[in-house]
């Protein structure tokens, strides 16, 4: 899991984020940097998304492009630093709410409005790479609608329970989906995307 120029987007990610919720919201980062931090026994952002057993949200897409990323003439710094940013901050969005539809009680209903920023950040990188007509916009549209759906299903009487679990947390970590098209996509490699697509889903649904 260790791979140090990644982990400089990481770390680059969690002081844009905390630097642009204090900027931009410095009303939300109260509650919200406080609620961030207490995720990670370090207290740091970066770490949240370091640890060894987490999902690796962020390094799928990665690993997916990391051999183009490697030709001196394919770096997109830019563009890697936007999406790795975008999904930190989609990752936190996904974390509230799903604690806050689950009665999680140590998240407070008054850190709802922190969604905003969070999918602000999330949604609003991808429009500075893709134009509207992009195939890119399809996937974001059909993964993130499919997400929040995800989040408010309840199990149906006499429904498997665990099954329904398994749909619940396939369709929620999928969206890393949307990360892995972007990347692909932004370095010309969109054949790996079929390739790596059922990947991202397997290990969702092990996980």
């Amino acid at each position: 899991m260790a791979d140090d120029r990644f982990d400089s987007y990481i770390a680059a990610g969690a002081e844009r984020l905390e630097a642009s919720l204090g900027a931009e919201a410095p009303a939300l980062a109260m509650g919200g940097l406080a609620w961030l931090r207490s995720l990670t026994r370090t207290g740091r952002l970066a770490d949240y998304f370091r640890h060894p057993n987490r999902f690796p949200v962020l390094r799928l897409p990665w690993w997916a492009v990391e051999s183009a990323a490697a030709e001196p003439s394919c770096e997109r710094p830019d563009l890697v630093g936007d999406i790795t940013y975008g999904s930190m901050a989609g990752y936190y969005y996904i974390r509230l709410i799903d604690d806050l539809v689950d009665h999680d009680p140590g998240v407070s209903l008054d850190l709802l409005p922190l969604a905003a920023f969070f999918h602000t950040e999330f949604h609003g990188i991808y429009h500075r790479h893709f134009p509207p007509d992009s195939e890119f916009w399809p996937v974001f549209r059909t993964r993130w609608l499919r997400l929040a759906d995800a989040m408010v299903a309840r199990i149906e009487p006499g429904a498997d329970p665990a099954e329904s679990l398994l749909r619940r947390a396939t369709a929620t970590i999928g969206a890393v989906v949307i990360p892995l098209r972007a990347l692909t996509l932004g370095f010309g490699v969109p054949e790996r995307f079929p390739r790596w697509e059922p990947v991202v889903l397997e290990l969702a649904r092990i996980e």
